[in-house]
């Protein structure tokens, strides 16, 4: 490699390739029309660039009609200066590619023109775009910190596979092991990689999974080795740390599309009339704040890592359909002061609690309204699962909203005692168990008092050692079994006193044996009450 302390190039000169050439100056890449040209290409090639570039092309006055400018394999080091280029997009088409190469900070600001590609690169401190005009915007199988802001009419593509992802190419594979080495990287596609978007015009995202896995070497037709590629397994999948965060405002970005994503995080921020379709993605960390949009699709979604979160709060969801979303695989789920009446849920697995948290990252830090908050959660879910008779999943959530008021500082001890009773007797009318069971404690209460209560009852208090007590408890358990008959008359709630009498051979009653026959005529009677009203859970509105 040859050392330079070259300090200016200029694209219209009679070089088309720039190769090996370690530049120990900060270049200034420049246009200057000396030469009247239509198209040129210039390449820089196995590259150092120790203290950065700084692109000051202005096409607008020039006769050119196509250029591009390309980096591939090269080193690119910081500097402070804004890169800045210019092109009349309707006569000029002006293309500017990174191909394998490791960037530690660039911007591009206030630019205008047609096509900017990073390609299989590595950016260790920033990427940043803001307030240009690039047509395209295209960023594939990259990692790093990128900031793609304020570009109104930018169309950006996100796009990665999995053949590609290794970045070992010549000069960077030295760079790749020192760097995985100071941020204890298992690969180098473990890198974190996080974008942060605004104002895009389109959004596109998209991960491509091949069939293949490990080495796959690519022949010519003589037997010759034409490519080597390395396909990602299921394991390595697992280490992408991709995220993106996207902020939105009312009329700039159209659409958003993300398919096939394999993300750690991903937020969306701000009200806007954005089309937003999501599909076949697992997302660890889902957080929606202050939102709404023309239309939001969640399709196959879930998540497949530990600690994994979704959050919504301060949104309105008015427009969003949960397809085939797992928000059971979340480990926590909050919806906090949110619109869920109108949401859309069709294969929707729930968890069996959701949250209404303010901020999830802290999760024991519960508001005082935080049960209110809870109770209107499951609410709104109700109401939207009914409109789309789901009938089933909408009683859960009737359950659960009353479970959660139940727990409100704000609810009268006269309303939390009757919803706790709807709770143990029939879970708010949606479980014929717990009523079947509630009925017999019920009256297997009543009838061992009732019995225990009868003058001929083998009662006594003291005894004379363990062979008397046993010898009590055997008398009072045989008594008792004696007695069956009034089980069956308690069970009756319109039983009549003479059948009572009747069983106990015509003997008077006590007392307490008239009170415990008044009780249960209200007890049992409420049990088949609290039995019927939950075995027509689906017959009921609710």
């Amino acid at each position: 490699m040859t050392e330079s302390t070259r300090a200016l190039i200029n694209l219209n000169g009679n070089e088309e390739t720039i190769t090996n050439i370690d530049f120990t100056s900060v270049v200034n890449i420049t246009y200057t029309e000396n030469v009247e040209l239509e198209k040129k290409k210039v390449v820089f090639r196995k590259c150092i660039f120790r203290q950065g570039i700084v692109l000051m092309i202005d096409l607008t006055q020039t006769k050119i009609s196509e250029m591009d400018l390309m980096f591939e394999d090269c080193i690119i080091e910081n500097n402070k200066e804004k890169n800045e280029i210019k092109s009349n997009k309707q006569n000029q088409k002006f293309f500017l590619y990174f191909n394998t190469c490791l960037i530690r900070d660039i911007e591009l600001d206030k630019c205008d023109f047609t096509n900017a590609s990073f390609f299989k690169s590595l950016i260790l401190e920033r990427l940043l775009i803001t307030n240009s005009s690039i047509r395209i915007i295209s960023i594939r199988n990259s990692l790093g910190s990128v900031f793609i802001n304020n570009n109104p009419k930018s169309k950006l593509f996100i796009y990665y596979a999995d053949d590609n992802l290794f970045i070992e190419d010549y000069i960077l594979r030295k760079v790749n092991r020192l760097i995985k080495k100071r941020d204890s990287l298992n690969k180098i596609f473990s890198h974190k990689t996080k974008f942060h978007i605004s104002n895009a015009q389109e959004i596109s995202i998209e991960f491509k999974k091949s069939t293949e896995n490990g080495i796959k070497r690519i022949k010519n037709e003589d037997k010759s080795l034409k490519e080597a590629k390395y396909y990602l397994k299921e394991s390595e999948l697992k280490e992408l740390d991709i995220s993106v965060s996207i902020s939105l405002e009312s009329d700039i970005t159209k659409n958003i599309k993300i398919s096939n994503c394999i993300l750690n995080a991903l937020s969306f921020k701000g009200d806007s009339n954005t089309i937003i379709d999501i599909k076949h993605t697992t997302c660890n960390r889902l957080f929606i704040d202050k939102f709404s949009s023309s239309k939001l699709l969640l399709y196959d979604f879930q998540a497949t890592k530990e600690e994994s979160k979704l959050e919504i709060k301060n949104s309105d969801l008015s427009n969003t359909w949960f397809n085939k979303v797992r928000l059971n695989s979340f480990d926590i789920v909050s919806f906090y002061r949110t619109t869920l009446e109108n949401t859309k849920f069709s294969a929707t697995e729930f968890p069996n609690s959701i949250e209404a948290l303010e901020n999830i990252h802290y999760p024991l830090e519960k508001e005082s309204d935080y049960f209110n908050n809870q109770y209107e959660n499951y609410k709104q879910l109700k109401v939207a699962l009914a409109n789309q008779s789901d009938q089933i999943q909408a009683l859960q959530m009737h359950r659960k909203m009353y479970e959660a008021i139940r727990q409100s500082k704000k609810l009268t001890s006269q309303d939390k005692f009757i919803l706790f009773l709807n709770n143990i007797s029939n879970k708010h009318g949606t479980s014929i168990t717990h009523s079947f069971f509630c009925f017999l404690v019920i009256l297997f209460g009543l009838y061992v008092t009732y019995t225990l209560a009868l003058p001929k009852a083998p009662y006594s208090i003291g005894w004379n050692g363990f062979g008397s007590f046993w010898e009590s408890i055997c008398e009072t358990t045989n008594f008792i079994l004696n007695e069956w008959k009034n089980l069956y008359a308690l069970a009756n709630p319109t039983h009549r006193l003479s059948q009572l009498i009747e069983n106990n051979l015509g003997q008077e009653l006590s007392g307490m044996n008239y009170f415990i026959s008044f009780c249960s005529r209200i007890l049992i009677g409420w049990c088949y009450y609290q039995f019927v009203s939950a075995f027509r859970k689906f017959g009921k509105k609710i």
